[in-house]
């Protein structure tokens, strides 16, 4: 049975491992979140290099545009030309306006037919060659009205249609395809200072021709996102008499190869990536295995251990042989999981000694409160004379022992004395002190003195060797039996409380306090006296009872007191101070006790008991 027993333990403790076992390690949880950035790292490169590849193919056409427009500028017949420009942009200004509107029209074309001559055939046969060799759809001549900005086409190598493109087509600005304007470097270097060309050369170096087409990369991927769209650059066309642009020369292409060398370029560097990303990927796990993942690992696993084996615990082992092989955040992390295994340990050992500590000096106080308590007298004894009067009294500490004491004894047959005192302090410097205070009080009324000089003897007793300056307020009266009287002395303590049966209500005699035992040496108090009738009461009671303070932090109170000793005036003895005490217990509430509470009652009867 016992062997069956510990099976299933086992079990039991291995089933909890298992499921205290993360289903994500950290280890997986970085290298998954590694893994996506690369790849998301890696798509991006991807989308951008492929759309900089086609853009470079795009800049690369624009400076062949460029160098292909000085070469027609060579081969082709200046004169010839410079005819088609010239005279094409006349036959253009010279046509009214509402022809020029009507653009398709047979009579607006016959304005041109002059333009077209032999050597006009030959420049059109002559680019059509340079097209197809050079691998452009189409090659056109054009100029430009300053006034309208309308776009005037004079020759195309590849015509639209049977008008659009022709002789004379024209166009206005917003419509015509994207066009990307260049110029080219063939003005000639006599002319550079009336012609600015110094702006030209500058633009036809290579370099200035590709940051131009950057700025204007927007462009082609608006031109680009349309269908079956083109792509047309055009270079000026400068007189070689004057420098002066006389027109341009366009080059028109399809943007459909572009996109084929995006996409293989594409594919390429898509392989090299995957390629590149499974060993990076490789690295970074294995990085993340060895520096993070495992050590983490091993002192979560230590972590286990060390609360699985509590019981048992053995000091410093547990964190301290984790192997981190990396001087970084989880050696900090380590060295700190053993310094705090070891600060456990010493707290644990001393904390063990200081419940052993607490536990014993818990006994002793609760055997010097028991003694303390001893020390108060239950009733009267060693008297004899006629007992007319009885004294009831109650006490609670704040703690196991108090500074607060009653006390009641016969002088002689004829008088009895009634103490009731408050010591400064709380716990056991205030419970000795009070001890010292009952006896001298006790010795002093024993030799027959008035109340006023028995606080005066032991007032001096107390400050002759008082190095802690602790005092004591003391209510100090002698009962006199036979006469019904009363003589007291209030060394600054609380006020009595005085009731008289003839009037059947409580009220505070409330007049000048001496001051409390201990203080000054040399001091006169006043001794006063109460003439008492059957029937008639007086209560005593320290500070602990009118400022007992609610949650709200508000006092009990002289006028509470007076008003519950009132409503339980018909009570007598134990029953008028438990009373008391349960109404002060319930003003509190739940708040906690903070000074000793103690009452005592003297009653005259009306006849001996």
């Amino acid at each position: 049975m016992a062997s069956a027993e510990k099976k299933v333990t086992a079990e039991n403790d291995n089933t909890q491992e298992k499921a205290s076992e993360p289903v994500f390690s950290i280890g997986r949880k970085i290298g998954a979140l590694v893994a996506l950035l690369v790849v998301l790292t890696f798509g991006i490169t991807q989308l951008i290099a492929s759309e900089l590849h086609m853009y470079l193919d795009v800049a690369a056409d624009i400076e062949n545009s460029s160098l292909l427009g000085q070469l027609v500028e060579d081969v082709t017949d200046r004169d010839e030309m410079v005819r088609i420009y010239s005279r094409g942009m006349e036959i253009y200004q010279g046509i009214p306006e509402e022809i020029r509107q009507q653009r398709f029209s047979e009579e607006y074309r016959s304005y041109y037919d002059e333009l077209v001559t032999p050597k006009y055939q030959e420049v059109f046969d002559l680019l059509k060659t340079l097209c197809g060799r050079h691998g452009y759809r189409w090659i056109d001549l054009r100029v430009e009205d300053p006034d309208t900005g309308r776009i005037i086409y004079l020759l195309d190598t590849d015509p639209q249609g049977d008008y659009k493109y022709g002789v004379g087509y024209w166009e206005e600005e917003d419509e015509a395809v994207q066009i990307y304007s260049i110029f080219s470097s063939s003005d000639t270097e006599d002319d550079d200072a009336d012609t600015g060309a110094d702006t030209d050369e500058d633009t036809a170096d290579g370099t200035d021709l590709i940051s131009g087409f950057i700025d204007s990369i927007h462009n082609v991927i608006v031109m680009m996102s349309l269908p079956n769209s083109q792509f047309v650059t055009e270079v000026p066309y400068f007189d070689p008499y004057t420098g002066e642009v006389i027109g341009r020369i366009g080059f028109g292409a399809d943007v459909a190869p572009y996109y084929q060398h995006r996409r293989i370029f594409a594919l390429i560097f898509m392989i090299c990536m995957i390629v590149m990303l499974i060993l990076i990927l490789s690295v970074i796990s294995l990085t993340i295995r060895y520096m993070i993942s495992k050590p983490i690992k091993e002192l979560s696993n230590a972590a286990r251990n060390y609360v699985a084996d509590k019981d048992k615990y053995q000091s410093g082992h547990y964190f301290e042989n984790v192997r981190v092989k990396t001087n970084d955040e989880v050696r900090i992390l380590r060295d700190s999981m053993s310094s705090m295994e070891k600060d456990i340990e010493n707290y644990m050992n001393d904390l063990t000694v200081m419940i052993a500590d607490r536990e014993h000096t818990a006994a002793e106080m609760d055997v010097g409160a028991k003694i303390q308590m001893g020390m108060l007298p239950d009733e009267l004894t060693d008297y004899n004379g006629i007992r007319d009067f009885d004294i009831s009294a109650f006490i609670r500490p704040a703690k196991e022992v108090g500074g607060d004491f009653y006390d009641f004894f016969a002088i002689d047959d004829d008088h009895v004395a009634v103490v009731i005192a408050d010591v400064s302090g709380k716990g056991v410097p205030a419970a000795l002190f009070m001890i010292l205070v009952k006896i001298l009080i006790m010795t002093a009324g024993q030799t027959g003195m008035k109340p006023a000089g028995i606080v005066e003897r032991v007032n001096r007793q107390l400050c002759e060797k008082n190095a802690e300056a602790m005092f004591a307020t003391v209510w100090l009266g002698i009962y006199c039996i036979s006469e019904k009287k009363l003589e007291y002395v209030t060394a600054g303590h609380e006020y009595p409380v005085l009731y008289r049966a003839s009037e059947d209500r409580f009220e505070m005699i409330k007049e000048e306090h001496d001051i409390a035992l201990g203080v000054i040496p040399e001091y006169a108090f006043t001794e006063r006296e109460i003439q008492l009738n059957s029937g008639d009461k007086v209560y005593l009671y320290t500070d602990g009872i009118p400022e007992a303070t609610a949650p709200d932090d508000e006092m009990y109170g002289l006028n509470r007191l007076t008003d519950c000793l009132n409503a339980h005036r018909s009570e007598k003895g134990n029953g008028l101070l438990d009373a008391v005490i349960k109404d002060v217990d319930d003003y509190v509430g739940d708040a906690s006790q903070f000074d000793d509470m103690t009452s005592i009652l003297l009653e005259v009867n009306d006849s001996p008991i």
